[in-house]
């Protein structure tokens, strides 16, 4: 995919680069290609075909791939990083808009937690959505984090929060991990036995910190931190009953979270991972 991408950037022609991924998937041995291409490949047409769509424009470096294609009514500009979660977080989020439930609702400036912040892909998406919404993104992987903030400067987005911490039960120190699912930039995780040290904040004080009464939205991609919150946050229904719209990626069968949320007033529906709980 990279070296598409940078053929693209450097060409500058949208049909020769077409061309040169259906000569990539006839020419590859069937081997290879299912081995190492058959997604890059599909992801390289869905990412470039969208962004095309949109009046964008892709430039490459050896770091990173720079894009900017208009979304609603505005440009939005993202830095996406070679090897790494990025390309599918970002299709996620602006391709298949798997959070455009959450936006249905008439708000003119709310209030949104934007849990596991990742890049900023979410955070963006809301802000092009709700151009005066407050955020308050959290993003705990230092890595990460660092390009959330590049992503939000890009996008001038300067009235955004954002929180270096982990949310979790306690308020302490925990760690980071990338044992989870893949082991990408998506899979950071707390883990008390992971290699990076970061500072914990349970939802509740993480809103009393920043001075949030309620939420509008909530959404919440935490890579399995969402079951031990709900079980363990002794607090944890003093912050729900503050929230109007939760969007949570649960990664466990079982149905103690909706059960916790049903009990509190909320309808849900699962969409794919990620159930959605609204207040009426």
């Amino acid at each position: 995919m990279r070296l598409l991408f940078f053929l693209n950037a450097y060409s500058g022609s949208r049909k020769l680069t077409f061309v040169l991924l259906l000569l990539l998937e006839k020419v590859l041995p069937d081997s290879l290609r299912k081995l190492y291409f058959n997604k890059s490949l599909i992801e390289s047409r869905s990412i470039l075909g969208f962004i095309y769509d949109r009046e964008g424009v892709v430039t490459s470096t050896l770091e990173t791939m720079q894009i900017r294609f208009r979304f609603r009514e505005r440009f939005v500009i993202f830095k996406l990083r070679w090897h790494s979660s990025d390309f599918v977080v970002f299709e996620q989020i602006f391709i298949r808009e798997e959070y455009q439930f959450a936006t249905q609702q008439h708000f003119d400036s709310p209030c949104i937690v934007d849990a596991g912040a990742n890049i900023g892909c979410t955070t963006v998406y809301f802000k092009a959505i709700y151009p005066f919404a407050k955020i308050l993104a959290v993003e705990a992987d230092p890595d990460n984090y660092s390009a959330l903030q590049e992503n939000l400067r890009l996008n001038n987005l300067h009235d955004v929060q954002c929180a270096a911490v982990a949310l979790w039960f306690e308020n302490g120190t925990v760690a980071i991990s990338r044992n989870f699912k893949d082991g990408r930039d998506w899979s950071a995780h707390v883990d008390t036995q992971g290699q990076t040290p970061v500072t914990s904040r349970t939802l509740g004080t993480l809103l009393e910190s920043y001075g949030i009464n309620s939420i509008d939205i909530l959404k919440m991609d935490i890579e399995g931190s969402e079951r031990p919150i709900f079980i363990k946050d002794e607090t944890i229904n003093e912050s729900l009953v503050k929230i109007r719209c939760i969007a949570i990626e649960v990664h466990t069968e079982d149905d103690l979270i909706e059960k916790r949320l049903r009990g509190l007033g909320f309808r849900m529906f699962k969409k794919g991972e990620t159930l959605f709980a609204q207040k009426d």
